[in-house]
Formats: C-alpha cells, sequence, structure tokens
C-alpha cells in the first residue's frame, strides 16, 4: 500500500560553492512510498531564516 508523504527521509547541511562565489545548502528528501525525490538550495544551513519552519 502506496502512502506518499507518509514518510520522508529528509538530508541536509551539505554547504558547498555550488552556484559561483556564494555558498548555499542543500537540503534534500525522499518519499518512501514512491521514491519521489524533493530538493532545494538555502543561502544558510538555518531555514528558518528563509521563511521555512522545520
Amino acid at each position: 500500500m502506496e502512502a506518499p508523504g507518509l514518510m520522508l527521509q529528509m538530508d541536509g547541511g551539505s554547504t558547498h560553492h555550488w552556484f559561483g562565489n556564494n555558498k548555499s545548502c542543500l537540503i534534500a528528501m525522499i518519499d518512501d512510498a514512491n521514491s519521489d525525490i524533493h530538493a532545494e538550495f538555502f543561502p544558510s544551513k538555518n531555514t528558518a531564516r528563509n521563511g521555512y519552519s522545520t
């Protein structure tokens, strides 16, 4: 039985110079039910500063 969104695995904190001279933090997650992958780059490790809450 698939239940998308029920269990998500998240990983983050990979801060590198992904785009030029500015460091960005990659936050990624995968859905266990259907293997959908979602990822976003943030300007810092603290996503709360960017309007996102965890």
